[in-house]
């Protein structure tokens, strides 16, 4: 089945893509190079052609539809501080198929590739092996936080998917601390509720308790932001008990994320260290990522006779 399934999909393709790979068990995502600036595998190194590399998404049409209203709302907002929070999604670099036309009722998005595509998922298991800084449980917690609420206050929507499974991480240069970007990926979106706690701040802050629960507890600034993190993160039970209201919730958003600030501020160079060391390490343990030789074999394989 998943055989036949990549076929369809590979069918799908914009003729204007070359075809790299799959990741495995996500047959509609494709690792692809425009087929464009490929003249000659002499004129580009493989360093040359992952700066062309993208990914297709090849979906049914109501699914690329409901994703690409979305990207469009993130890239479409102008309100101050909305630049840096768009940094956490991926642009969308083309769509097409929209109008039904295609044979096999696909639609595909194009997306710019995140290399290594490593996951949040990934950089913890990574991390679980030492000890955890607390940098790197403030910056993860400070980024999510950034993304989500840009989305709630200034697109009308909420993520409500937020897992460690569709979050990649990426190296800017220049971003804070030279510490990975966490780039939030699946734009499956829905209309913001005005009822209750919102569920993409409490998806996301679960997901920062849990990383806590191994973490150095001693330093002063870490206590307090556990303190906050409590507040914050109750069991669904509770959750439906209390329903507290989304205000009430911002206000133990707010005083967590002083807390964050504080102790990323005062993060050590050593830190920061150990913190890209252990993305790094994610990268080398993932293999699974598009390698030169794929790259360097996909344009041989447009340019043969």
């Amino acid at each position: 089945m998943y055989e036949e399934n990549l076929l369809d999909h590979r069918a799908a393709l914009p003729e204007k893509y070359i075809y790299i790979s799959s990741p495995p068990g996500y047959s509609h995502i494709t690792y692809c190079l425009p087929s464009q600036p490929i003249v000659s595998p002499s004129l580009l190194s493989a360093a040359a052609l992952r700066t062309h590399l993208v990914v297709v998404k090849i979906r049914r049409l109501l699914k690329i539809t409901n994703e690409h209203s979305a990207l469009v709302a993130i890239a479409s907002t102008t309100s101050p501080g909305s630049d840096l929070a768009k940094h956490h999604f991926l642009p969308c670099l083309s769509v097409s198929g929209l109008d039904g036309a295609s044979e096999l009722s696909f639609a595909t998005i194009t997306l710019p590739a995140v290399l290594p595509s490593v996951t949040l998922g990934d950089w913890c298991n990574a991390a679980a092996e030492t000890e955890n800084p607390v940098v790197f449980l403030y910056h993860v917690s400070i980024s999510l936080g950034t993304a989500l609420r840009f989305l709630r206050r200034e697109c009308a929507t909420e993520h409500a998917d937020v897992h460690d499974g569709n979050v990649l991480l990426r190296v800017r240069e220049g971003s804070p601390f030279g510490l990975p970007e966490l780039v939030i990926v699946d734009f499956e979106l829905q209309k913001r509720g005005d009822a209750g706690v919102p569920r993409d701040y409490f998806n996301a802050l679960m997901l920062v308790h849990l990383l806590a629960q191994e973490a150095e507890g001693g330093d002063r600034i870490w206590k307090g932001f556990k303190q906050a993190v409590a507040l914050m993160v109750l069991d669904r039970k509770a959750q439906a008990e209390r329903r507290l209201e989304a205000s009430r919730f911002e206000e133990f958003w707010e005083e967590w994320k002083g807390a964050a600030i504080g102790g990323r501020n005062e993060a050590s160079t050593e830190a920061v260290a150990v913190t890209r060391e252990i993305y790094w390490k994610a990268v080398e343990q993932k293999g699974e990522f598009v390698t030169d030789e794929d790259l360097e074999r996909a344009v041989q394989g447009v340019n043969s006779p």
